[in-house]
């Protein structure tokens, strides 16, 4: 299971998630969180664009709702990440691993064409 912890939230189960076997996130503890804090982020997908840019998509951990303000429709438990050369692009989040799947074909397909346009067509 792939974690994240997040410091500054005063609550307990339902900020924290781990995924299940299933990809599917399930609410753990702080305490939980904490015994998990030397493992990784789980990645969902990477790829390598050219010329220093780099998208990752990956599933956080923490409820990223109190940083979106959009309660609604459950946690947001994923991010992208989009590197173009020193500069850092924040992209989502996403609720869930084929959200968050289908989003980072979608930023490929779009800094594809990026390139494409400012390599004048080649």
């Amino acid at each position: 299971m792939a974690f994240a912890i997040h410091l500054d939230s005063g609550r307990d189960v339902g900020r924290y998630f781990a995924l299940d076997g299933a990809r599917q996130p399930v609410p753990i503890s702080r305490a939980e969180a904490a015994c998990r804090a030397d493992q990784a982020n789980e990645l969902v997908a990477r790829t390598e664009l050219g010329r220093g840019m780099e998208i990752r998509t990956f599933f956080t951990g923490i409820d990223l709702v109190g940083a979106y303000d959009d309660e609604e429709d459950g946690p947001l438990l994923f991010e992208s990440i989009v590197e173009l050369g020193e500069d850092i692009i924040n992209e989502g989040p996403y609720r869930s691993w084929a959200e968050a799947e289908a989003a980072h074909e979608e930023l490929v397909e779009r800094y594809e064409t990026l390139l494409t346009r400012t390599d004048g067509g080649q």
